[in-house]
């Protein structure tokens, strides 16, 4: 059986370089078509979370010139920090390699400007519609549905007008995609981005599970790991500002007002797609605890 990884754009500051990636067993997903039959878009779906991690398995970085080893954990996910030139900017490659394999995979990471703003966007429900609040919605979309025939949500530009509006009129560079979906959603999810033309960025997901009961079941669960995944951005780019998007279906404004109150230097804005009527009520609350840091905020309606 082939193995393969599966390498996830990284990003890098003047001093350090992030990347991250899987590994598995074999990765036969196939490629999305636009015609694609609903049963071949159910089989797919079975198979992302059928796969089959590399566990304890060292993997060769070659970053830089130089080469480093990092070892895959009991999900197959391997991730470390290297040494920046601190010199290029924009996207830089990055080739990894299974021990004792001669063949190589690239990937990319993102050389970010130290200064200049950044975008940190939860995903589901505030860019893809994803019904996550919406338990069987949710399950058919997830079984049913590929690239293609997802959709973004309604008025997605008038979102980045707003985020221009927060940065000189200037859609930023560097967007940071943190969701709690599973990395088992990578190609798919990546895929949409592509398709629908959404700013490019570095997906920053949830741990891989194995069986498509474990993430229903854990859907509506609170997860630290979005505000871990903010607070390690915000410590690894110590000198940039962020907008931050999310919407009211789940934590997204909780998380925002911690965040907001105990950084609030460092957040540019903050914007928030409102998904049902009483969403306003929750968006006007969010607007009330943060009220006094001089931090704008503003909302997009269904």
């Amino acid at each position: 059986m082939k193995s393969e990884i599966i390498p996830y754009s990284g990003f890098a500051n003047h001093e350090k370089i992030y990347v991250a990636g899987h590994a598995f067993k074999s990765y036969k997903l196939g490629n999305v078509r636009e015609d694609q039959r609903r049963l071949r878009n159910f089989l797919q779906m079975i198979r992302r979370y059928r796969l089959r991690p590399l566990t304890d398995m060292p993997i060769e970085v070659q970053i830089n010139g130089s080469v480093h080893t990092v070892t895959t954990n009991s999900k197959g996910f391997f991730s470390g920090v290297f040494p920046s030139s601190g010199k290029p900017k924009g996207w830089e490659p990055y080739q990894l390699k299974l021990d004792g394999m001669d063949k190589t995979v690239e990937g990319q990471f993102l050389a970010a400007d130290r200064h200049s703003v950044g975008v940190i966007s939860d995903i589901d429900d505030t860019l893809i519609v994803s019904h996550a609040t919406r338990l069987l919605k949710k399950v058919a979309l997830m079984l049913f549905k590929n690239a293609y025939s997802r959709k973004t949500v309604p008025n997605i530009d008038e979102f980045y007008e707003k985020i221009k509006s927060l940065n000189d009129g200037k859609l930023p560079n560097d967007f940071f995609y943190v969701s709690n979906s599973e990395w088992n959603l990578f190609d798919l999810l990546h895929n949409i981005f592509y398709i629908h033309h959404l700013p490019e960025g570095i997906f920053l997901l949830n741990e891989l599970k194995v069986g498509l009961w474990e993430p229903v079941r854990a859907g509506n669960t609170h997860s630290k790991h979005k505000i871990n995944i903010i607070k390690f951005l915000l410590k690894f780019y110590p000198d940039k500002q962020f907008i931050l998007l999310g919407d009211n279906g789940q934590k997204d404004m909780t998380i925002y007002s911690e965040i907001c109150t105990s950084q609030p230097h460092r957040i540019k804005g903050v914007l928030i797609r409102i998904l049902k009527r009483k969403g306003m009520k929750q968006y006007h609350a969010f607007e009330e605890r943060i009220s006094g840091l001089n931090i704008p905020v503003g909302y997009l309606s269904e």
